[in-house]
């Protein structure tokens, strides 16, 4: 939520007309962009309400186990550094190499940017509509619309390219780092399912769909 709007007084003296001095001041001071302006704090002051008021008994009690929602929904953005390996990427044709990368989400919607990726000065850049590998100056090695439909028709053995990689990494990587709280967006029905046995133990869980995955 917002905690602060700073206000700064500014007198003027001028011997010039009143409307030039205010017309000076508008050019000098330029116009906000009003609508950005209203997306990003509605988003703070309304947003913990209406995700609490969908959140079951147990997606509340683990969100709550990580910090809360007030304190999550202050963020932009989440960063770590990671090393991974397995057997994921051998499999689909790609050298599993074990070099930290950063890896950052961003906390309202979701992308995912990581570097290095592909080379040490390439990066990934990541939404479910696109997805990139850039030069860390910004310049396109290469790209592609729709990342998702270039999936069609593969099996487990399937060999991926370079963006099939940034795809996967990208959506994976978003939902690690947002977990558990991306269940309290309004894309995620979550309802709880039958517990889990372990050993002696019985863990509750839950089951989170997104509307997107629903639609035709």
């Amino acid at each position: 939520m917002i905690k602060r709007v700073e206000i700064e007084r500014l007198s003027v003296t001028s011997s010039k007309p009143f409307e030039v001095v205010v017309a000076a001041l508008k050019a000098a001071v330029g116009h906000p962009d009003m609508v950005e302006f209203v997306k990003a704090t509605t988003w703070r002051i309304f947003s913990t309400q209406a995700q609490e008021e969908h959140m079951n008994d147990l997606l509340a009690r683990a969100i709550a186990a990580h910090g809360g929602l007030e304190r999550w929904n202050t963020f932009n953005k989440v960063t770590a550094t990671v090393v991974t390996g397995g057997g994921l990427r051998p499999m689909k044709g790609l050298e599993d190499d074990h070099h930290p990368r950063e890896r950052t989400v961003t906390r309202h919607e979701e992308t995912t940017c990581i570097s290095p990726f592909g080379q040490p000065d390439w990066r990934m850049a990541f939404t479910p509509d696109r997805v990139a590998i850039e030069t860390i100056t910004g310049a396109i090695v290469s790209e592609r619309s729709d990342p998702r439909a270039s999936f069609a028709g593969h099996v487990l053995e399937t060999v991926w390219d370079l963006l099939h990689r940034a795809y996967f990494n990208g959506y994976a990587r978003w939902t690690y780092l947002t977990t558990p709280f991306l269940m309290a967006m309004p894309d995620f029905e979550v309802t709880e399912i039958a517990p889990w046995q372990e050993g002696g133990e019985f863990w509750r869980g839950l089951r989170a769909v997104s509307r997107r995955d629903r639609q035709p």
